[in-house]
């Protein structure tokens, strides 16, 4: 039995001996690690430094923009203002373009009606009475026809005045 209790303790220290060799090897490369680590902190330290400078330098342009924002707010509403305004003279100019429109298109329409009219007349009122007159007229000349030619108007004559020369 004793051998068995030695190899055991062989075997026991064995382990141990590889735990150890395991643990060294682990610290070293958790020593690599950290120093890799320091490395890219060592790289990054210049690269925080560069932000911190840039956000101190951005600051009074930062205040700068919150106060050209705040100076625009009352501009950009009387902009808005404006443009309401110009929008509700447009409506309005197009409101008179309407009107002036339909003041075109009744004025067109009373040109219309006044020119039928005038149809109307000619058809109602001077037809007839040029019909009439060219009745009259034939009339006339055959009753002077028959007369002999007395009827017709005869043309006058002035007498020569003396020219004083």
């Amino acid at each position: 039995m004793d051998i068995i209790i030695s190899i055991l303790i062989v075997v026991a220290l064995l382990a141990a001996i590889t735990l150890c060799v395991y643990c060294v090897m682990t610290l070293s490369r958790l020593n690599a690690v950290i120093d890799d680590v320091k490395s890219i902190g060592q790289s990054v330290k210049p690269i925080i430094a560069n932000i911190q400078t840039t956000s101190t330098r951005l600051a009074p342009i930062v205040d700068n923009i919150e106060a050209v924002i705040g100076k625009l707010q009352p501009l950009l509403s009387s902009v808005e203002g404006l443009a309401s305004a110009a929008q509700d003279i447009a409506n309005k100019v197009d409101q008179q373009v309407d009107q002036v429109l339909t003041t075109l298109n009744g004025a067109a329409r009373l040109a219309q009606d006044i020119i039928t009219l005038i149809d109307d007349i000619r058809l109602q009122i001077v037809v007839p009475v040029t019909g009439v007159a060219q009745l009259i007229s034939t009339a006339y000349q055959t009753v002077s026809g028959l007369l002999g030619g007395h009827g017709r108007a005869t043309k006058e004559t002035k007498p020569e005045r003396d020219s004083v020369a």
